[in-house]
């Protein structure tokens, strides 16, 4: 349905006709093509995704540990140990996470590449998304940031703004495609 989406909003801003649940259509009659680039983006991010869980598997054994140390009896010699444990684990799950938003920004186009060109792969359409995105991720990533007021506005309605929200973020992101 995401890859149907990002068809019906391309032919939206390009000024063509859409009818009301083609993305429904567009989107599973592309439905291998779409988990296929899904999946390649997935594993090109795979070792990312890896660091930041393993990080977190460590700093919450590492606050458990710290937990249950201070409840014994020996708890100044350990905690120390086991809080620098806690910071070093922390920063790797800090640096992890950056490291898997700045990568994930170079696909961020995958969809769009793959709606306007119908006879690339998926390998094609991945390189050549990171292609289009090199040197313009921190750009994106203002843009992107710039939307937080209005996801914290959205709040106050119970999210009812987000069906005003999601299309004109969509929008944008396709304004800075073209």
């Amino acid at each position: 349905m995401s890859f149907g989406f990002s068809i019906i909003f391309l032919k939206l801003f390009d000024g063509e006709d859409v009818k009301s649940f083609d993305f429904l259509k567009i989107g599973f009659n592309n439905f291998k093509r779409s988990w296929g680039i899904s999946f390649k983006i997935f594993v090109k991010l795979l070792i990312p995704y890896f660091v930041a869980i393993l990080s977190i598997g460590i700093l919450a054994l590492s606050l458990f540990m710290t937990f249950g140390s201070l409840l014994s009896s020996h708890a100044t010699s350990v905690s120390s140990d086991i809080g620098i444990f806690t910071i070093i684990a922390f920063i790797i799950f800090i640096a992890s996470t950056i490291w898997l938003t700045a990568k994930s920004y170079y696909y961020q186009f995958a969809y769009f590449i793959a709606a306007e060109n119908l006879e690339m792969t998926s390998k094609e359409v991945l390189l050549k998304s990171k292609e289009l995105m090199t040197g313009k991720r921190l750009k994106l990533f203002y843009l992107n940031i710039s939307f937080i007021g209005w996801f914290i506005l959205s709040l106050f309605t119970f999210n009812i703004g987000l069906l005003f929200l999601l299309p004109y973020i969509n929008f944008s992101i396709i304004a800075f495609y073209k």
